[in-house]
């Protein structure tokens, strides 16, 4: 008989704000912060500090979910982009948190997002050191340009003078890229370091760029060609292509071949931090620029407008015509005055050195233009948001960094006053951990969750799944709930005992050398009247629970609990883990000999040793009938005992890792272990059989907690994460979950195969790579060919049949129809469609970023076969946008074979002509429309008010007296 089991899923994910690598933005309005959470996308309320929404993807499959690496906002703000570390990339509509298109073009980490201007383009940078350019509206890719030689770190789309892409990457190039001509027009090879991020000015009159320990700036300009023989400017920075990138960067070298600039060096900025730089963006009014670095401080420097920049240059000529006086006469050729020479020193000051508590991940600039606010994201898990104000100047207005001549004693005064113009205005910090989870507790009865860290200890309600209560505490390496579910106890890494008190958020006691090493394992006696202890110093303490007065009430009447020790027992090494049976007869106790121990519990007295892991065990549990021990080991196997003779039943290699959690569900011999490798698995220990495997976690699994009914488990995790799985109605059978286990591990090679295949080095090449959902859209097509295919051979020969049916009884007034042939029974698989539109339909249902790739699939007979039904459908005047770009991909692909098939000549030639009267067809339907909304518009113009110049200015006047009474937000300046 086949046993059925109930399956577990993935109920909640909670405790993580934002994760790296993923950088944080602000939303549409300016209120809310986007952040990567691991695998998923949380929005939230900056002010109050409370989750709004998430954005999960809703996936068949369930293996584990790839990271969130890179956000991106569109820039009409309605489309988040979001790249993955398994290089796949997924466009958001924010208002309906939905999934718009699925991009997959990289084989490594998505690693830079930027949308052009129009937002109708998505470009893509990869740890696979290539970029892609998608096309947004088409939901396909345009093409893939390669030429760096390590991860791109940054990207940016210039739209002056032609359609341009700029690209950093850590192999010190910044490259211009012609997207018309898909090629690289000019590499900046000046800096002596990784490229870490650069940024353009919204005029994109400048490029500056963040590399070791300067702010290199460049101007950008209309395409300078500069022919053979002509001198270098711009000594170091001179812009070359191809090989030349690697050749001597000489002030006096002569071109060899002619080549386009479109950037020219122009000076640095030395920055105030000796830490690598990370980030660097203008502020979106394009007043400010700020640069993050790889530790805990963000520079701003203020950006002078035309006027100021003037004004300086008019201080700086005045002092050079003071210091030429008196001089000699200056030579015939006079080198440019110093007032004529742009300096970046001119346009840009330092202001402001932001300084946080803890290394910074990444931080955004308010969309507002009138805030002055910048979002800060963490690497402890935090995001914390910054008033800058930058109107108090650090140099004087006339001197830049090197000539303001500020010394150290001034350094550190202009440190305290950064910090006052600098003010935090809100924190989101309550809803995760700062370190990573390593112990919790279940309440009796099921309705809160205690997680435990370096520092802190967190109560989660488990309905709302919400942070109710946070403590400061120790190191905490394990933790249990008193009787009553209103007292914690937690054992730390010192050595400690400290017992909270829930309900007032406060430490009752602290026993600091409760043991000599750390607290490894807390277990509640049956009895419910005190707790055993486990450490690394040796010893197993038992510890009652008793009531004493509580000095602190104030009249010293109430009585708070307390622990009081009663015995110690000596082990003969370090004791890792404890547990007493159900029943309250024996004790068990895992030393770091790899044995475990078992006595019993009123006499301590020696029972039985387990012995035959290789390595410590780090877990252990007992069933509740007493029957059975499971123990889980360093050695990564987890060996199922016998309670009454100490025999071992089985041995299981469970993880790839270190076993560090194992529990029995309640009232069964099923049980839970966690590892190392970030997987929870689901066993039978009565078959000695996996059941199935829960997977999420993103880093090692601390600790493994089970409800008092088995309804949910919960896991903590390195990754800060508490995962919680719950127990669902969907029956499981053991031979169908290894059926798609053995599937899903086929697919997934099928994923790696070509993710570390040699490919061409062209400069520009196809966007889209191959993905198990661009095999399965393959598949499909190639199934309807063959389907449509054996469809119409049934019709072809039914018709033959029925044809000399007729012909055998054309004389005859009544023919006997008992011999009549019967026409073919319809497909359920075309489902009332003829085999010519289920095709269509098929190929309409396959995604435009996948169709390039699942044509590739095709043998070439199909492909002349869905050449045929494309003509078909072209001359029906049906999708002809789609049956074009299949006509596209088809000549692209096979265009040698298709030309030497007569067949295939003549379908081309017949599609040549009847797919041009098409496209001018739509190409003049599209002119049509555009007309007509123009003609709408320009009547809507004229049948409003509004064009009188009255209406306007009382319009203006209304709206400005609205700003004055708008109450002023908690992150703008105060007017006054």
């Amino acid at each position: 008989m086949v046993k059925i089991y109930l399956r577990y899923g993935l109920k909640k994910t909670i405790g993580v704000i934002a994760s790296a690598p993923a950088n944080v933005v602000f939303d549409p309005t300016g209120k809310c912060a986007l952040t990567g959470a691991l695998e998923q996308v949380v929005m939230w309320n900056v002010r109050r500090g409370a989750e709004v929404s998430t954005f999960i993807p809703s996936l068949e499959s369930k293996k584990k979910q790839p990271l969130v690496s890179r956000l991106c906002m569109s820039p009409d703000k309605r489309t988040l982009a979001v790249g993955y570390v398994d290089g796949s990339i997924r466009l958001w509509d924010l208002e309906s948190r939905t999934v718009k298109s699925t991009f997959r073009g990289h084989k490594g980490e998505v690693t830079a997002l930027c949308f052009d201007k129009s937002g109708q383009t998505l470009a893509s940078g990869g740890a696979d050191t290539d970029l892609v350019v998608w096309d947004v509206v088409a939901e396909a890719g345009k093409f893939r340009l390669r030429g760096h030689k390590n991860a791109i770190t940054d990207l940016k789309f210039l739209h002056s003078h032609g359609a341009s892409l700029v690209s950093s990457s850590k192999d010190f190039l910044v490259k211009i890229w012609d997207l018309e001509t898909q090629h690289c027009v000019q590499t900046i090879v000046g800096h002596r370091a990784e490229v870490w991020s650069f940024d353009i000015n919204a005029e994109e009159t400048r490029l500056l760029t963040a590399s070791d320990d300067q702010i290199r700036v460049y101007k950008l300009g209309a395409p300078e060609r500069i022919v053979p023989g002509q001198k270098k400017e711009g000594a170091d920075d001179m812009e070359v292509d191809g090989d030349d990138a690697n050749k001597d960067s000489n002030p006096d070298a002569v071109l060899s071949e002619e080549i386009e600039r479109r950037a020219v060096f122009m000076g640095a900025l030395e920055r105030k931090s000796k830490e690598r730089p990370s980030l660097l963006r203008f502020r979106p009014d394009g007043a400010a620029l700020a640069l993050q670095s790889s530790g805990k401080t963000i520079e701003f420097l203020k950006v002078y407008n035309q006027e100021e920049v003037r004004q300086k240059r008019r201080k700086r000529k005045r002092k050079e015509k003071q210091k030429r006086k008196g001089d000699a006469p200056p030579a015939a050729t006079p080198e440019p005055s110093a007032a004529e020479v742009e300096l970046p020193s001119d346009e840009f000051a330092h202001k402001q050195v932001l300084r946080t508590q803890h290394k910074i991940q990444s931080f955004a600039f308010s969309p507002d233009t009138k805030s002055k606010a910048v979002l800060v994201s963490l690497q402890n898990n935090s995001i914390e948001l910054y008033k800058i104000r930058l109107e108090q100047k650090v140099n004087k207005p006339g001197e830049s960094a090197e000539e303001g001549g500020a010394d150290d004693a001034q350094e550190e005064q202009q440190k305290g006053e950064e910090e006052k113009r600098s003010e935090k205005v809100s924190t989101i910090e309550l809803p995760g951990h700062r370190a990573d989870i390593r112990a919790l507790a279940i309440s009796s009865n099921d309705e809160m969750i205690l997680s435990a860290s370096n520092n802190m200890i967190k109560l989660w309600n488990t309905r709302t799944f919400n942070c109710i209560r946070t403590i400061k505490t120790g190191y905490g390496l394990c933790a249990a709930f008193a009787p009553g579910d209103r007292h914690v106890i937690l054992g730390t890494k010192t050595g400690g005992l400290e017992l909270y008190d829930l309900q007032a958020s406060r430490e009752l006691e602290t026993i600091e050398n409760a043991h000599k090493g750390a607290i490894w394992g807390i277990q509640m006696r049956p009895d419910r009247r005190g707790i055993v202890t486990c450490s690394a110093d040796k010893t197993v303490k038992f510890w009652d629970f008793e009531l004493v007065p509580d000095t602190e009430s104030g009249t010293g009447e109430q009585t708070r609990l307390s622990l009081s020790l009663k015995s110690v027992e000596d082990m003969p090494d370090d004791v890792l883990a404890v547990k007493y049976s159900a029943d309250g007869k024996f004790i068990a106790c895992s030393l770091l000999d790899t044995t475990v121990r078992i006595y019993f519990a009123d006499s301590m007295k020696f029972f039985l040793s387990l012995y035959g892991h290789k390595l410590p065990v780090m877990t252990l549990d007992i069933s509740d009938d007493s029957a059975l021990i499971i123990t889980g080991s360093a050695d990564k196997n987890i060996k199922i005992w016998g309670l009454d003779f100490g025999d071992c039943h089985r041995s299981l290699y469970a993880h790839t890792d270190s076993v560090m959690s194992v529990a029995f569900v309640p009232g069964t011999h099923y049980f839970f272990s966690a590892g190392k490798d970030g997987a929870v698995k689901y066993w039978d220990a009565d078959k000695f059989e996996q059941i199935m495997t829960l997977e999420g976690h993103q880093s090692e699994i601390w600790a493994l907690a089970v409800s008092s009914e088995g309804q949910f488990v919960v896991t903590g995790s390195h990754d800060r994460s508490l995962r919680v799985w719950e127990r669902s109605d969907e029956q499981l059978v053991l031979e169908e979950e290894r059926e798609q286990e053995m599937e899903e591990a086929w697919e997934g090679e099928l994923e790696q195969e070509g993710r570390y295949a040699v490919e061409d080095k062209a400069e520009s090449a196809k966007a889209t790579t191959k993905s198990l959902e661009s095999i399965r859209a393959g598949e499909r097509l190639l199934d309807a060919l063959q389907l449509v295919l054996v469809e119409n051979q049934n019709a072809d020969l039914y018709h033959q049949e029925l044809q000399k049916w007729e012909a055998n009884h054309a004389g005859e007034a009544q023919p006997d129809t008992s011999s009549k042939p019967a026409p073919p029974k319809p497909n359920i698989i075309l489902q009332g469609r003829n085999p010519s539109d289920h095709l269509l339909f098929i190929l309409k249902s396959i995604k435009a970023a996948e169709l390039e790739e699942a044509i590739l699939i095709l043998p070439l007979n199909d492909v002349l076969r869905l050449l045929r039904y494309l003509d078909t459908w072209v001359k029906a005047g049906r999708q002809i946008e789609l049956c074009s770009r299949v006509l596209f991909y088809l000549v692209r692909l096979h265009q040698a074979q298709i030309s030497s098939n007569r067949a295939g000549r003549d379908t081309l030639q017949s599609l040549r002509t009847n797919i041009r009267q098409q496209l001018k067809k739509v190409k003049d339907t599209i002119g049509f429309n555009m007309a007509a909304m123009g003609f709408l518009r320009r009547q809507l113009d004229l049948s409003s008010d509004a064009i009188f110049f009255e209406v306007r200015e009382k319009l203006a006047q209304q709206k400005e007296q609205k700003q004055k009474k708008r109450p002023r937000q908690y992150w703008e300046d105060d007017p006054k």
